[in-house]
């Protein structure tokens, strides 16, 4: 493994969307101005904590779990442990908890274990889909490996910002999101831009989750060009597709120039990326 990626810190985001009209919406939350991705709106997510692998969630749980292999940039993960992490940190920022039980609040891994032991509540990992995982490009600090998984959530559900990291929240299709985004009225990152796109290509969420179903579990580590850009696996310019593909100047491009996000994807890379080895 490259000897920059050996200490990523694990993470988990959950893109929580509810029914909207015929359409649907994203919840996404803003980063106080004091805290790092300052002001920015960001998905419910954190990093993993030791608790959140402990053997007894799989009694409780009692689910098969599924390994992405590690790959010469990401380590081996357990989707079990990250579906819990993306789980209680949604409830820690937010207060919605997908779980089969309420519990009470909590603060950490521990105390989340400790509060789903007591109550038997079970974590509804059945109901996270997984979307993409995103590494931090080389050269970039800090270093994250943040695993994105996609929920929906009951139209009534109620938001409660609960931590000393966010401060507002809202609902919005994530064509409007990313509209609001090139108006210069919120700020985001690639990684949720990068989302934001996906989902905007559908129009129901049935037809986002059957997509979402048929990509392998590539991990993405882009790689910045032109300043407002980044490619990634499978295109010509990104320094580890393999080279019969390079040969066929295909792109898989996350474009921000100007603030107005574009994914251009040749149609041949979504095949690419829907029957691909996770071994790379």
């Amino acid at each position: 493994m490259l000897e920059e990626c050996k200490n990523d810190r694990l993470a988990s985001s959950l893109v929580l969307c509810r029914l909207y009209n015929r359409n649907f919406q994203v919840l996404m939350i803003k980063r106080k101005s004091s805290m790092s991705f300052s002001s920015s709106y960001v998905f419910p997510g954190g990093t993993f904590d030791k608790e959140d692998a402990d053997p007894r969630w799989s009694q409780l749980i009692q689910q098969k779990s599924e390994e992405i292999p590690e790959t010469s940039y990401s380590k081996k993960i357990n989707l079990q442990d990250a579906k819990v992490t993306a789980i209680r940190e949604t409830w820690e920022e937010v207060g919605v908890l997908l779980a089969d039980r309420q519990i009470n609040k909590t603060k950490n891994g521990k105390e989340f274990l400790d509060e789903c032991l007591r109550e038997n509540s079970r974590p509804q990992i059945e109901k996270l889909v997984y979307i993409t995982r995103f590494i931090t490009p080389i050269g970039f600090q800090p270093r994250f490996d943040n695993i994105m998984f996609l929920a929906v959530a009951k139209n009534d559900t109620e938001v409660v910002i609960g931590t000393d990291e966010s401060d507002d929240y809202l609902w919005a299709e994530p064509q409007e999101i990313l509209d609001m985004y090139q108006r210069r009225e919120i700020l985001i990152w690639p990684p949720q831009a990068s989302v934001l796109t996906t989902l905007a290509r559908f129009k129901t969420l049935d037809k986002v989750i059957s997509f979402l179903k048929a990509l392998k579990k590539i991990p993405h580590m882009p790689e910045i060009i032109q300043g407002d850009s980044c490619v990634f696996y499978g295109d010509y310019r990104y320094t580890r597709t393999p080279e019969i593909i390079k040969q066929k100047k295909l792109i898989h491009m996350l474009d921000l120039a100007g603030r107005k996000v574009s994914m251009q994807i040749s149609p041949e890379i979504v095949d690419f990326l829907t029957n691909l080895s996770p071994k790379l």
